[in-house]
């Protein structure tokens, strides 16, 4: 017996080592109280969280997988995922774990969360469709688009999903009731970014145009007929879009480095600022925005009403896509 127990002690010890390496790390706990800036740094496969208001790092993560962009689905859970990795990963940020692995397969290329909050629609890029799942992780449905499928927008009031293809440069008009594009229409070639004003029927259209024919404007469309209404000057490829109040409208062209104020009635920029190089990704937390440079790994911190630069925060390598979670205040 006493020959056979430190065998057994062995067996147990690689027992437990062998199921504790097969559990998923768990992060750094996100604090509900205070307003946080997530920003994914791509280069370096990162999500920094940094205090909203002091720029402070809270955490990084660093996850052992595959992973590309980022999805908030509720005040605490984050979806990361990518159209070369395998699955979409669900993370708790309240506890920094891994709550949840949706087998997807390839080609996630881009999601976006339902206005309702309780789907998700996510661009394939592979089989050039549009998937939707539940927030829980089951598959809804899948609708054949073109094919490569990105930027997508929702018009709740009149139960469409607009998707844009950045291969063939045309926009697909989604009726989600049944399912079925029911319209098709021409953009400017390599779309890239936009945005719904369902006020105003109109949809707002980047892009970044053609090897040496970079897009210049922002194309100017009616939600309700398909028909090009105007355009408007942003160059260099505008391609983050951030709507502020009822009026104005923030176009941010990472060609010029440039962000610009415009007027939604006139279509004249009211005001412009450069940044650092290569500003990619853009969000707003209702008050300011940050505005990400992805060649200098900082992010910039803008008073919209004055157009200048509040400071200048640290980020990770390649920082390239934001959120804003607000906290809760305690």
């Amino acid at each position: 017996m006493g020959k056979k127990r430190p065998v057994i002690i062995l067996i147990l010890a690689f027992i437990w080592l062998f199921t504790t390496g097969c559990q998923p790390v768990a992060f750094t706990k996100i604090p509900d109280g205070a307003s946080v800036l997530a920003v994914l740094n791509a280069r370096e496969q990162t999500v920094s969280f940094l205090n909203a208001e002091s720029g402070k790092n809270i955490a990084t993560w660093k996850p052992d997988f595959t992973f590309a962009r980022m999805l908030l689905t509720n005040s605490h859970t984050v979806l990361l995922y990518g159209k070369n990795a395998e699955d979409v990963r669900m993370l708790d940020m309240r506890t920094g774990k891994q709550t949840g692995v949706w087998k997807t397969g390839k080609g996630i290329a881009n999601a976006t969360l339902s206005t309702s909050g309780d789907e998700i629609y996510f661009a394939d890029k592979l089989h050039g469709t549009v998937r939707i799942y539940t927030t829980a992780g089951q598959q809804k449905g899948e609708i054949k688009v073109g094919p490569s499928p990105f930027t997508m927008m929702e018009d709740k009031a009149h139960g469409k999903l607009y998707v844009m293809d950045l291969q063939d440069a045309n926009m697909r008009e989604i009726d989600l009731a049944t399912s079925q594009v029911v319209r098709t229409f021409r953009l400017n070639e390599s779309p890239m970014g936009g945005l719904l004003a369902a006020d105003r029927d109109e949809l707002w259209i980047g892009g970044h145009g053609r090897g040496d024919f970079p897009e210049k404007e922002v194309s100017v469309f009616s939600s309700e007929t398909g028909q090009k209404l105007r355009n408007v000057h942003a160059p260099f490829m505008p391609v983050e879009f951030v709507r502020y109040g009822k009026d104005t409208l923030f176009v941010l062209s990472h060609g010029s480095n440039t962000l610009r104020r415009i007027a939604m009635d006139t279509g004249q920029s009211t005001g412009e600022l450069v940044l650092g190089a290569n500003p990619f990704g853009m969000v707003s937390d209702g008050q300011l925005l940050y505005i990400t440079s992805y060649e200098s790994n900082q992010i910039y911190v803008v008073d919209p009403k004055m157009m200048r630069t509040l400071k200048i925060l640290r980020a990770g390598d390649g920082p390239i896509q934001m959120f804003v979670r607000e906290g809760d205040g305690q």
